[in-house]
């Protein structure tokens, strides 16, 4: 979390950016404050900032609504701690990081760490809103941004809140710059974040993706990254003459395959992909195609 004594710039939106903050908190009064206090700090900012408020009074529905939608985490997320059913904000948190992370007891020295800012690398932005004082300590574990005990005023709600739009500038900042390398290299990657933060991958290095729950698993050359999206999300990202979708929970490259039967298809390192008997001429009418394509090159 950011030191209190740290000098902040002024917060402009960049150029063509927008931004989701969700507050997530079950009682009703403190979280109708709280988001009136976000939106009058946001017209003083910056007016016409392109900002969605998104409200939730549980965490089930916050992570049920970004898997509905298909949507990527929130870039801000004000979390509440204590929900009276279902899970709590602090296992938001470690889910929209990726996974759950270990908890262990942190030192002294770890304790104050967590006053510092997060890694300018990853998003969401953190912010717990919260009447637990004593799970300040996993907060470190998930890298909260701001760890606010309630009561508190609309004064540090506001200071964490421009602090929070900062750091999401400079997140939106570095990946606006990966984007750009990458069309100058002519080597289409994906962005992918999971709990060790943003990951530049190479399209040619996935052999295929596979749905599993909330989670996608992108099984590489080298190793698997699993990570918060739903596959038909992913399918839109990719080259659609490399990758052909297999089965409801199989996307496939194509460049890729090993061999293939009726129900199942081949690839490196002994993964193996669903077919669909419903996708099955099709299948085959774009793997020999690409074959011809490899062929001629």
């Amino acid at each position: 979390m950011e030191n209190k004594g740290q000098i902040q710039t002024a917060f402009r939106p960049s150029v063509g950016a927008a931004y989701t903050v969700a507050v997530l908190d079950d009682d009703a009064n403190g979280r109708e404050r709280l988001l009136a206090c976000l939106r009058r700090e946001k017209q003083r900012l910056s007016p016409d900032a392109d900002i969605l408020f998104l409200k939730y009074a549980s965490g089930d529905s916050l992570l049920n609504d970004l898997q509905r939608r298909g949507a990527d985490a929130p870039d801000i997320c004000f979390l509440d701690i204590g929900m009276k059913s279902g899970i709590d904000g602090m296992e938001v948190a470690r889910r929209l990081r990726g996974g759950t992370l270990p908890q262990p007891v942190p030192s002294a020295a770890q304790t104050f760490a967590v006053s510092g800012a997060c890694s300018p690398s990853e998003l969401p932005v953190l912010i717990f809103t919260t009447g637990y004082p004593e799970r300040m300590p996993e907060a470190f574990y998930v890298r909260a941004f701001r760890y606010l005990v309630k009561p508190f005023s609309d004064a540090e709600v506001s200071e964490a809140f421009r602090g929070a739009l900062l750091e999401c500038n400079g997140v939106k900042a570095r990946e606006a710059l990966l984007r750009e390398a990458s069309a100058k290299e002519n080597t289409p990657f994906l962005l992918v974040k999971d709990k060790r933060g943003i990951e530049k991958i190479p399209v040619r290095d996935i052999c295929f993706a596979e749905s599993v729950g909330r989670k996608v698993v992108l099984h590489l050359v080298d190793k698997e990254i699993a990570y918060y999206e739903r596959l038909g999300a992913l399918e839109k990202k990719l080259p659609a003459d490399l990758f052909f979708r297999t089965h409801r929970s199989f996307l496939v490259n194509l460049s890729h395959i090993r061999s293939y039967t009726r129900s199942e298809i081949v690839l490196p390192n002994g993964g193996v992909s669903f077919l669909s008997k419903y996708r099955y001429r099709e299948f085959v009418a774009r793997y020999l195609q690409t074959l011809a394509e490899d062929a001629k090159a």
